[in-house]
């Protein structure tokens, strides 16, 4: 039977962590703009004002592109803006 690359061994080295938890390949301790602004209740065009406005966020490029990630440091103060907002 020919090795696919799908045992553990294969699994663990593609996904290593550059900074932080990954699991699959997935960056735990950031989120992406679409999850941040559900998360929030928001838009993604809301959360990128929002995140314009205050500073908050980061440009992550990754070989397909790039896209706004927030800490959840991050994702608490924009929720705190968010609300203030609201008032």
């Amino acid at each position: 039977m020919a090795n696919r690359g799908n045992d553990s061994k294969t699994q663990r080295l593609e996904h290593r962590p550059v900074d932080g938890v990954m699991i699959n390949g997935n960056n735990l301790d950031q989120l992406g703009e679409r999850r941040a602004a559900i998360l929030l209740g928001v838009t993604t065009m809301e959360l990128r004002q929002l995140s314009r406005l205050s500073g908050l966020g980061h440009l992550d490029k990754s070989g397909s592109g790039q896209q706004m990630v927030y800490t959840y440091d991050e994702l608490r103060s924009l929720g705190l803006l968010a609300a203030q907002a609201l008032d």
